[in-house]
């Protein structure tokens, strides 16, 4: 075994520690600082730190009023259940506003004393939660499913069964880890055609979907989400490059006919599935061409013509007819023209209006207009001078046209802040790389004309003030922040919606200008006719477009066949969700998407991504983490698993995934209990009620208490939730920064030599909770991130200022000479060193060995390193217990086999008379040491509890002139 020696960029915390190194161990004696000098030094150090403690001292009262906002606006506090989380948290917020006032904190103070008094737990609260308990028991053997849904609706129980949250999210419900596990597995025709059971577009929406699949992707709690919207593309691609394009005949075997009113994502997703469901369908679509704005509102370099056209041309195959060149004006009337069911996808095409003076001057454009109209082939010159109002895709879509149109300065407009702007995250990056620039908090006023020409677009600066209906903050007009921008042509990209003249006479419109349908059966106010996309929902994604589509399509089958459309949805399916830190992964960011430099994309419309290859698709996806056991599409030996093999292993895993969840369920309310307790209160037979304790004690999903004392109850270890862990946090940051704060402005009131180390200290604090600070989330995104970046750089050059003074003051300089050092090793100078140097031996002090026979797999060495160098990879995966048949075990290694078969036997429930043997073993666990954190302190060796002296031992491999010299050449 050895440590990881991957070379690896510095954070700019670590690369601050390391300055701090060389100053005090480095310094050469003509450095210091003459003692008449010292007086000087020190006014001098004063005088720089000034201005830079002025916006440090400010910037926790800036969090915390954006930190107050959202918790308010999420009813952070609501979620709290945990009485001890909150009595420390209104502990340490007492502590805090005595020692220093603060508006915000006494007020978030008075939030959680609230919240506090409010859970006190009932006797009524009891009595529920025993009669829920108690209702799941009864149905568990039965029905495990519905009291695993149960159990996670009412408790937060978590599972590996069900749906992964990548599909829950996505509109069209694509089965995402299945076709994800596919490509990593290399059968990616199979893949394919998975993705095709859903909808035809995995060319399309590998383009220019949003993605909230990757927003809900379980990845991302560990480094990144997994590139599912560029793993679509490239099965697309993959295909058209092998020619091997799937030859398709229709199957329709229903006589009701279907007419589908627009060639839209809606649509082409309604059409696809009645198709496929055998009903003969026929498009009506008013334009030339198909697809609605992906054809006409998209530009080509994001979505080429040739892949939506072939993907349409795939829909043709299955039996859809398209009549272009037909508007329909009343969808009733094909009711009476042979058609059974109709369905009105015809999207909000128009553009809304700003609604501010000079807009209807010449070179003032409205975003889906020009785009459509460019998109037709109709020729524009926009000049060399573009704003673009607006912050959604086709705001961004029209600013980078303008670029290619010839403009040389384009401007995007938007009045919020870039966080809130709702393109896409990608494409915005991509327009910056183009070179526009996007004006924040910046929001139209009027347009200046000259002789009937856009000349300026006159806007103010915008500041955000309270939430609005929709959670975001609203934005405020800065009083006399006007400022003009030059212009040659404006483009208002502000919204969508259906322009009055398209309305359709025989149906009801809702105030909003939009299609009245019930929100379930999605029929309109005529029997028979259907509707769905963006002409319901107002402007929305493309995916959810397909998605409505394909919702219609189902409730229209449901009507032809005479059933009943449900009134009402039905129950949410069971979140599948795995943690992070036990997902077995390690830290691997994803693939960055090959793109054309952003000089040559300006010259032309080609398509600006290019596309992963077959490398990059395998690799990327096996960075999916596999929240969903029960979707995992799991192979052997290359083959997909056995259909009734799969149903039977995940019958059981089913029934185990609910036992334990009753189990877990029971301990976290109840609090430590006897495995007899247990096993009255689920009705579960004790041995594997013992059984499921054993695993998850194993899994770290419980803890025993009372051995020494002869007997032993099962707890949980109290695992905070996300609000939980926030309110705990800020509760201590809040005070540290309060006895920091009277720390830094005491020491400044008179600032001498001998007080630079507390300065430096007090300082310290400031650095350490501003970037614990940047790692708070109310739910899950982060607070206040412009405040916390702005005074990122001000904390690390006070720090550093306040370090390096100290190193060549002749009273605080280093005792030991970088001369004096050559024999000595860490151990005997660390302990005058961490005193001046914050504990920061950062190269890695040591080397490990490590006996692979001893480990237990236990996690001792990872839990204890209190440098967090050690990590411990269990050699068990999941499924693989279930991948090897009696046969494959004896193509194992010896100690490999055993170890399976053990395991194996365990597993099934079929005691063994395998007994693991020291020597034979295989081991447990995997462990990887990172030399670059390791600082050699041995308490991973003294704390492994593993055979004999352990399984790892550690032997000192730097002195410190050493560490100095190499910290030095790398710096």
């Amino acid at each position: 075994m050895s440590g990881s020696t991957t070379p690896r960029e510095i954070p700019p915390k670590r690369q601050r520690m390391l300055d701090m190194i060389i100053a005090l161990g480095g310094l050469k004696e003509e450095q210091a600082i003459p003692p008449g000098k010292v007086h000087e030094a020190i006014a001098d150090l004063k005088g720089e730190l000034t201005p830079l403690i002025e916006d440090i001292l400010a910037f926790p009262e800036l969090y915390f009023s954006e930190f107050l906002t959202a918790t308010q606006t999420a009813d952070l506090s609501s979620e709290v259940k945990d009485t001890n989380i909150l009595k420390e948290a209104i502990a340490n917020l007492d502590k805090a506003v005595s020692t220093h006032s603060s508006d915000t904190m006494t007020k978030f103070l008075t939030i959680l004393r609230e919240s506090l008094e409010s859970l006190g737990s009932s006797d009524t609260e009891r009595e529920n939660f025993e009669k829920t308990i108690d209702s799941i028991a009864a149905i568990l053997p039965s029905d495990p499913e519905a009291s695993l849904f149960s159990l996670q609706q009412n408790f937060g129980i978590t599972t590996r069964y069900g749906q992964p949250p990548c599909h829950i999210e996505c509109p069209a419900g694509v089965r995402t880890q299945g076709f994800v596990n596919l490509i990593r597995d290399g059968q990616f025709e199979e893949a394919l055609q998975l993705m095709r059971e859903t909808y035809p577009f995995a060319g399309t929406l590998g383009r220019v979907c949003n993605a909230p699949c990757e927003v809900k992707c379980q990845r991302g709690l560990l480094d990144q989400p997994v590139s599912i919207r560029n793993l679509h593309r490239f099965l697309a691609d993959n295909e058209r490059s092998s020619g091997k394009i799937p030859s398709l005949s229709p199957r329709i075997d229903k006589e009701q006919r279907v007419a589908v009113i627009g060639a839209g994502p809606a649509g082409i997703g309604c059409a696809y599935d009645l198709a496929r469901m055998g009903y003969p369908v026929t498009i009506f679509e008013a334009k030339p061409d198909n697809g609605g704005l992906l054809r006409y509102g998209i530009p080509s370099y994001r979505l080429p013509r040739d892949v939506l056209a072939e993907e349409i041309s795939y829909v043709k195959k299955l039996g859809v007819e398209i009549v272009n060149g037909k508007r329909i004006t009343k969808p009733s009337e094909l009711l009476s023209q042979g058609f059974s069911a109709v369905f009105i996808g015809t999207g909000a095409s128009s553009s809304r209006k700003l609604r501010v003076e000079g807009e209807d001057a010449k070179g003032v454009y409205h975003a889906l207009e020009l785009l459509n109209d460019f998109n037709m082939g109709k020729k524009f010159s926009l000049g060399k001078r573009v704003a673009v109002i607006g912050g959604g895709n086709a705001a961004i879509d029209s600013a980078r046209v303008s670029l290619r149109l010839g403009a040389s300065e384009v401007f995007i407009v938007y009045r919020r802040s870039r966080e809130e702007m709702p393109a896409i995250p990608s494409e915005i990056e991509d327009a910056e790389h183009e070179g526009i620039e996007i004006k924040i908090l910046s929001s139209p006023v009027k347009i200046i004309e000259a002789s009937g020409k856009a000349k300026a677009l006159q806007c103010i600066k915008m500041e955000l003030g309270a939430p609005d209906s929709s959670g975001r903050r609203r934005p405020v007009p800065v009083p006399d922040s006007e400022f003009d921008i030059e212009v040659d042509s404006i483009i208002v990209a502000i919204g969508q919606g259906i322009d009055e003249a398209e309305y359709f006479p025989d149906i009801e419109y809702t105030e909003w200008g939009l299609i009245q349908t019930d929100p379930v059966s999605t029929q309109t106010s005529v029997e028979g006719v259907f509707a769905g996309g963006d002409a319901v929902s107002g402007p929305a994604t493309v995916v959810w477009a397909v998605g409505a589509g394909k919702n219609a399509a189902h409730a229209i089958d449901l009507y032809l066949k005479g059933e009943e459309v449900p009134k009402v949805k039905s129950s949410s399916p069971i979140v599948a969700s795995v943690d992070a830190d036990k997902a077995q992964a390690k830290e691997d960011k994803r693939a960055a998407m090959p793109a054309l430099d952003p000089e040559e994309r300006k010259k032309s419309f080609d398509e600006v991504e290019l596309g992963f290859d077959r490398p990059m698709a395998v690799t990327e996806a096996g960075r999916c983490i596999n929240c969903s056991i029960s979707n995992m599409e799991i192979t052997v030996y290359g083959g997909r698993l056995n259909p009734e093999t799969s149903r039977v292993m995940m019958k059981k895993f089913l029934q185990d995934e609910a036992e334990r969840g009753l189990i877990l369920a029971l301990v976290r309310t109840l609090g430590p209990v006897t495995s007899k307790d247990l096993t009255e209160k689920t009705r579960i037979p004790q041995d594997k009620v013992f059984l499921h304790l054993v695993q998850m004690k194993r899994n770290e999903e419980l803890v025993t208490r009372g051995e020494e004392h002869g007997y032993i109850l099962y707890d949980v270890l109290r695992t905070a939730s996300e609000a939980e862990t926030t309110i705990k946090t800020i509760s201590i940051i809040a005070l540290q920064i309060a006895n920091a704060r009277n720390e830094l402005e005491e020491i400044l009131q008179d600032l001498k030599a001998e007080s630079i180390g507390r300065l430096a200290t007090a300082l310290e604090t400031f650095s350490r909770s501003r970037d614990k600070l940047s790692t708070v989330t109310v739910n899950s995104a982060p607070i206040a991130s412009s405040v916390l970046k702005k005074v990122e750089e001000k904390i690390q050059t006070a720090v550093l200022l306040a370090y390096r003074t100290r190193a060549k003051l002749p009273s605080t300089r280093p005792k030991v000479k970088i001369t004096d050092l050559t024999d000595v090793d860490v151990p005997s100078v660390l302990e005058e060193y961490k005193s001046q140097m914050g504990y920061a031996p950062l190269l890695g002090f040591g080397t490990i060995e490590w006996e692979h026979s001893k480990c237990l797999g236990c996690k001792s060495c990872e839990i204890s390193c209190p440098e967090d160098a050690i990590k411990l990879t269990p050699v068990l995966r999941i499924p693989e217990i279930f991948e090897f048949s009696d046969e494959s075990l004896t193509e194992l290694p010896v100690n490999r086999s055993l170890f399976y078969k053990t395991v194996l036997s365990l597993a099934t429930l079929k005691p063994t008379d395998n007994i693991l043997l020291e020597k034979e073993s295989p081991g447990f666990g995997s462990v990887e040491v990172d030399l670059w954190l390791c600082v050699a302190c041995r308490t991973c060796v003294r704390r492994c509890p593993g055979p004999a002296e352990g399984a790892l031992d550690l032997e000192l491999k730097w002195s410190l002139p050493e560490v100095i010299k190499q910290i030095s050449s790398q710096t």
